[in-house]
């Protein structure tokens, strides 16, 4: 982990809220290697259907820390390395999957005026998984400085995730 994404941690862990979590947010954004998409997201997710646990963890070691927050790939870091025996790396890996929604959860209330902010797409449909929520459609609204995801579940409510533009940092 990185000075800069250390100290941004500890900021948000000693006073939680919308702002700091943005902060950590921000900072993981401006790490090297960081990326809104996740292109691998799909051989992760094979890699821990067939319990390559070596090769899962190996690929996830190499993400680090420029995802870190990923929900997801955090989990699945915590899979590979449970499978290898791992279990204090485990644990550590599944409390960053679980801040990973916390920090989504402080960073809005999921309404359009208050959007809860995303680093990744995939991010957004973790953190409703988690809170048991199934998607029934989604609509992109493009806004500056940030892409909006209204996404309305079964429940009938419609929830809304900011990801960043793009160029927004710059």
């Amino acid at each position: 982990m990185t000075m800069m994404l250390q100290e941004a941690l500890s900021s948000y862990l000693a006073k939680p809220g919308a702002a700091r979590a943005r902060e950590l947010q921000q900072t993981v954004r401006r790490l090297a290697g960081f990326e809104e998409d996740t292109p691998w997201i799909d051989r992760a997710i094979a890699l821990a259907q067939q319990s390559r646990h070596d090769e899962l963890a190996r690929l996830l070691r190499a993400l680090m820390p420029a995802s870190f927050g990923c929900p997801v790939a955090h989990q699945l870091y915590a899979e590979a390395l449970a499978g290898l025996g791992d279990a204090e790396g485990a644990e550590r890996e599944r409390a960053y999957a679980a801040l990973g929604l916390e920090l989504i959860e402080a960073s809005g209330d999921g309404s359009r005026a208050k959007p809860w902010w995303v680093l990744h797409v995939v991010d957004q449909y973790a953190f409703l998984d988690a809170h048991g929520h199934e998607v029934v459609s989604q609509q992109l609204i493009m806004t500056d400085p940030a892409h909006l995801d209204a996404i309305e579940c079964a429940d009938g409510v419609v929830r809304h995730f900011a990801l960043e533009a793009a160029d927004a940092d710059s």
